[in-house]
């Protein structure tokens, strides 16, 4: 039976980053027996069984080592009876350290009870005292404590506290320093004293805004290496001066670093001017506009994004439905010249829409930070044109269907209409019967479409051409846009037909007369 006496965690950092042989507790059993405890294979040993200068020893007092800012400690301190021994818990090796037991009084080591380690010093606990032991000099210091006797005692160590050398938290000198600034401030820090694997204490930065020719200067504090400046904290469309000093708790504040220019706005253009939209099809917009008139940024790096309103619901048109007419983006449009365009696609017929475009730079695409309402121009409404007319089976048979197409008389007509069909469930190509396309003088007109398989399922649909003009900036533009009804499906019927067909091929007839009257004709029933 084990009575616990103390249990020593060597390690209380995160498991998953350290070595497997840190992953270790120790017990000191009322006894005087130490044991090690695997805290991934959830197994014990007791160290008397694997190291030789522990065999014939009493533990009386464990203790850790204390390094400065590690996780683990590197080694354990073991008090016996007989000394203390200083035990490598890597390579299990042990090595005596020698005291000057004649200064603890006449018991000398006897008179021990525990210790503990602060830093570089030894805390020994007697029944009456605390001895403070300085192992380089072999010198103790008596420390008479109120409250005796005493049992144990703990020394704590701060891992921030910076022992013994604080030179590893000095700060760069200003010319050092290295940042950026595009509106959003970045401090790209380059410490080149920085010991690896050491907590650092917490840098602070203020930044110095001065504006030029003037005297005027805001300051901005910050304990981030990004610092984002809100709204409304520098002057809009300004140059300053930008200058850094740090500091921090150990280090006093430097002087500023050397300074860099900066124009508050670039990356913030102004509203796209003269939106204008125009309707094309049942479906489809072209929205046109003119290029912001301070792009603060170059040309090249400004994007559009289109709004609708619909509904009294704004939104975002989806990537898929604006189609670019000057590159291949479909998120958001790029134009380097007046006048820019998108084509809005897959909208709803007659129905009035409100656009806006807004103008947002490259590198704030996807920004956690809010709209910037600026770059948003005005709005633009248009009304999708009218659906022309209605397609719909007059006659199906088993190999043939009759369409009818009838006309809404729609306020812009279409120059041409094609009726076209495919087999359903495929990728099969669209196709159009003969005599399938007509102008838009004909209100109503049925359509033949013949030679089709029996109890198939077929697609129809009927695709209206507009043409056109209109006018934007001083300017006409004409156009030829292609609306295509969504598809419809028909079924073709089953043909029946006589399980067994007898063929007869002459009918040999006796010709006679009744009263003498010449028969002239015969009739013949045939039941299949």
């Amino acid at each position: 039976l084990l009575v616990l006496k103390r249990i020593h965690f060597i390690d209380n950092s995160n498991l998953r980053r350290i070595s497997e042989v840190l992953r270790t507790a120790y017990l000191l059993t009322k006894n005087g027996s130490l044991f090690s405890l695997d805290m991934t294979k959830r197994t014990e040993q007791n160290l008397a069984l694997r190291l030789e200068c522990l065999k014939s020893e009493t533990v009386s007092s464990m203790m850790s080592e204390f390094a400065w800012n590690r996780a683990a400690s590197p080694a354990i301190y073991v008090l016996t009876w007989n000394g203390m021994l200083r035990v490598d818990v890597i390579t299990m090796k042990c090595a005596e350290i020698a005291f000057d037991w004649t200064k603890f009084g006449e018991n000398g080591l006897k008179s021990v009870s525990s210790f503990a380690i602060a830093d570089k010093l030894f805390v020994f606990v007697t029944s009456a005292e605390l001895i403070v032991y300085e192992l380089s000099t072999s010198t103790a210091t008596p420390i008479p404590v109120p409250g005796s006797p005493f049992k144990q005692v703990l020394a704590v160590s701060q891992s921030s506290q910076p022992y013994p050398d604080r030179s590893c938290f000095a700060l760069s000198e200003p010319p050092d320093v290295n940042f950026c600034v595009v509106n959003f401030l970045t401090l790209a820090l380059q410490h080149s004293l920085f010991v690896q694997g050491v907590s650092v204490p917490a840098t602070q930065y203020e930044l110095h805004f001065k504006r030029k020719d003037s005297d005027k200067v805001k300051n901005v504090h910050s304990i981030n290496h990004i610092v984002h400046v809100e709204n409304g904290i520098l002057d809009k469309e300004t140059d300053y001066e930008v200058t850094v000093s740090w500091f921090n708790r150990f280090s006093s504040p430097s002087t500023p670093s050397v300074s860099q220019t900066l124009r508050t706005g670039y990356g913030f253009p102004s509203s796209p001017q003269e939106p204008s939209a125009f309707a094309l099809s049942p479906d489809t917009v072209l929205l046109y506009w003119q290029l912001p008139s301070k792009t603060n940024a170059p040309v090249a790096e400004i994007k559009y994004r289109v709004r609708l309103f619909k509904n009294s619901i704004r939104e975002d048109f989806p990537p898929a439905r604006i189609v670019n007419v000057h590159s291949n983006s479909t998120d958001a449009v790029t134009c380097l010249n007046d006048p820019c365009s998108a084509k809005i696609s897959n909208l709803r017929p007659s129905t009035d829409y409100k656009f806006w475009v807004r103008a947002i730079h490259e590198s704030h695409l996807n920004s956690q930070f809010s709209d910037d309402t600026e770059g948003l121009s005005t709005e633009t409404t248009v009304r999708t044109k009218d659906v022309c007319g209605t397609l719909r089976p007059d006659n199906v048979t088993g190999t043939s269907v009759v369409l009818r197409w009838n006309s809404l008389e729609p306020g812009t007509p279409p120059t041409k209409i094609s009726i076209q069909y495919r087999i359903s469930g495929g990728d099969a190509s669209w196709k159009s019967p003969h005599n399938a396309t007509f102008n838009w003088s004909a209100m109503s007109t049925a359509i033949i479409i013949s030679a089709l398989r029996s109890a198939t399922s077929y697609d129809y649909r009927f695709s209206a051409e507009y043409s056109g003009s209109y006018h934007y900036g001083n300017r006409n533009y004409p156009f030829n846009e292609t609306y295509y009804q969504s598809a419809q499906q028909i079924k073709t019927k089953l043909e029946c037909k006589p399980f067994v067909i007898n063929n007869i091929t002459s009918f040999n007839f006796h010709p006679f007369t009744d009263d003498h009257t010449t028969i002239w004709c015969y009739q013949i029933w045939y039941h299949g």
